[in-house]
Order: structure tokens, then C-alpha cells, then sequence
């Protein structure tokens, strides 16, 4: 009897509890979970894991279980689609975090994925998260949390980057079939611009009110902009370097956003500052013996640095600032705030 014969007929008795699978069906087993190789020949025991709806509401009626993420860096999700009569089955990729390095899924990393859409913001900051629970039941998932990422923030996928990229893009299309993205979005999406590779693990902001974090010893850090009209970069070069010492004098991640600044010599300006929110990873001094050129950071206070001798609030006057790689970007992010719909 061949080594198929046999599994098909141990599967015929109920002999596994979960579908069997070849290499070349791309699901991740628990084998590859644990770090080990396995030949391309063999067969193994699959850890399916099925999407019939990201609604909450509709979880009980379409039996949506929990799917289980712990141990993959790029877990595979089916998502289940239906056009009219017939119906459909795509894949997609639902990394921990975009870092070039994939940190996998934590162990606690069983729950749901659903659409969450913040209120009293701009309907393009929809985005997908994901809910652990403690088990299939749906009446937990009101009084679970969501999942989050080392930093503290919540882990999501930004609705324009599950519209755009090939991996996700199967879940966008369960969100359409869930009622989640009317037409004219729908329309206004397809028609923006798809991100480059140098920008596709950028921070996503679509209002002022929108934080992001900020790692003080990069001398480089981009942004992106997102209304339905555009896409634009914010990409800031050298800002925490001293040029005196051609090195960033603090070490540490930190939550940050721009405001409107409310200095009275701005008044009648459209003037945009930075403020720390919170310290992610401690902020410290690696310089021995420094001046103060850069002020040290300080959670709840604005960033700034000395300018002609004197310590100043950094600021970007938007109508007279000459930053190119900047200010079209806060340009769009003020006239999301202050003229949405503009």
C-alpha cells in the first residue's frame, strides 16, 4: 500500500482530527511552526485557518471559529467569498509586524480578525485587528481585547493597505462582501497610488489626531499621508542629529504627533510642532559629557532644538517653510484636520 493510500484511508476512519495536506498547499503545519524542515514528499497534518466574515454581528450566524496565529510569521488565512451562485476560497498573509526581520505571533495569539472603524474619523482610516479570545464562543468577544504589538500599540492593517497589496487583498474583498466599504470608497481606493517597496512599511496618518512612533537615534523617517484623493510622504532627514557631532545624541522609541501650534507668535499661521506622547523604550543620552544642544526628550513635551544659540519648539510654518520633503505631506495632513472633505 503506498504512503498515500494509507492516509487517505487512515483519514477515511477519522483517524486525524484535521485535514491533511500536501507541500504544495502552502498552509503551515505545526512542524514548521516549530522551527524543523520537512521533505517536499511527505504528508502532514494542516492547521486550517477559515475567515467567513470579519463582522462581529454575523460571527454566530456563519460559525466563524477562532483561528489560531501563534508560532507564524506570515500565517495563511482562507478567507471564504461568494459571487451570487457560486463560491470562492483566497488566501491571504497576515504578518505580526512588518519589520524586515517577521517576529512571529505570540502564543496567546488565538482569537478572531474583524473591521474596526474608528468613530468620528475619516472613513479611510478603517482597519482590520485582531481579538483574542478564550475560546469559539462569539459572546466573548465583547469583553476580550485587542491584541497588541510590543509597543503598546494595537496590531492593525490599515484599510488602504488591505485594499492594495496582493497578500491581503482577499480579505479586502470579504469586507466588500461584507458591506463594510461602500462603492465610492471602494473606487477611490482602487484609484490611489500603490506604495513602493521603500515606503510599504510606512506609518499610515490621516489627521492630526493620529500618533506614530519615532526611534530618536534614525537619521531617516518617513510618514505616509492617506486621504481618498491622494497619498503623500512625509520623510524627515536628519532631524535628531547633531550636525556638530554628526550623530544622534539619544537612543529610545517614542509615541509622538504633530499639532497645531497654539505659540502666540504662530497666531494666524498655519504652524505645525511635535510633541512626545509617551516613551516606548527609554530615552537616554548616549553622548558623555553633552551640552544640551538637543534638548533631552520629556514625555508630554514639545521636541525642540537650539536654533542661533537659542532652544526653540521645532516647527514647520507650512505656507513659508522650505522642508520639500515635508511639507506637502503636513500640507494634506492640515487640510485633513482643518478642511476635511476639501
Amino acid at each position: 500500500m503506498s504512503l498515500h493510500s494509507w492516509f487517505h484511508r487512515q483519514a477515511c476512519r477519522g483517524r486525524f482530527s484535521r485535514p491533511i495536506t500536501c507541500d504544495h498547499d502552502r498552509i503551515e503545519t505545526r512542524r514548521e511552526q516549530r522551527g524543523f524542515r520537512t521533505s517536499s514528499s511527505c504528508f502532514r497534518v494542516a492547521i486550517r485557518r477559515d475567515v467567513w466574515t470579519l463582522d462581529p454581528k454575523q460571527y454566530a450566524a456563519k460559525n466563524q471559529q477562532r483561528i489560531f496565529l501563534q508560532g507564524t510569521k506570515k500565517p495563511s488565512v482562507h478567507v471564504h467569498l461568494s459571487d451570487q451562485s457560486t463560491a470562492s476560497l483566497g488566501v491571504a498573509r497576515v504578518p505580526f509586524d512588518l519589520e524586515a526581520t517577521r517576529s512571529p505571533w505570540p502564543e496567546d495569539a488565538m482569537g478572531f480578525l474583524y473591521y474596526h472603524n474608528p468613530p468620528n474619523r475619516p472613513r479611510i482610516a478603517g482597519e482590520l485587528r485582531f481579538r483574542a479570545t478564550s475560546s469559539d464562543d462569539p459572546s466573548t468577544f465583547a469583553t476580550a481585547k485587542d491584541f497588541c504589538l510590543p509597543s503598546g500599540q494595537v496590531w492593525t492593517r490599515p484599510l488602504f493597505s488591505v485594499a492594495t497589496q496582493p497578500a491581503t487583498y482577499p480579505l479586502y474583498q470579504r469586507l466588500l462582501q461584507d458591506g463594510f466599504v461602500p462603492p465610492d470608497l471602494d473606487k477611490s481606493l482602487q484609484g490611489l497610488p500603490r506604495l513602493s517597496i521603500m515606503y510599504s512599511r510606512c506609518q499610515l496618518l490621516y489627521d492630526l489626531q493620529d500618533t506614530f512612533l519615532l526611534d530618536l537615534s534614525r537619521q531617516w523617517h518617513s510618514l505616509m499621508v492617506i486621504t481618498e484623493k491622494k497619498v503623500v510622504p512625509i520623510v524627515w532627514l536628519r532631524q535628531f542629529l547633531d550636525n556638530r557631532i554628526h550623530i544622534a545624541p539619544y537612543k529610545g522609541t517614542v509615541l509622538a504627533r504633530f499639532e497645531r501650534s497654539n505659540d502666540l507668535r504662530h497666531e494666524g499661521t498655519q504652524t505645525i510642532v511635535l510633541r512626545f506622547l509617551k516613551f516606548v523604550t527609554p530615552v537616554e543620552c548616549i553622548v558623555p559629557g553633552y551640552d544640551d544642544y538637543f534638548e533631552q526628550p520629556q514625555e508630554g513635551e514639545l521636541f525642540s532644538k537650539r536654533h542661533r544659540s537659542s532652544l526653540r519648539p521645532w516647527s514647520v510654518d507650512l505656507k513659508e517653510g522650505n522642508g520639500k520633503t515635508m511639507l506637502e505631506g503636513l500640507r494634506l495632513l492640515w487640510d485633513a484636520t482643518f478642511r476635511p472633505g476639501g
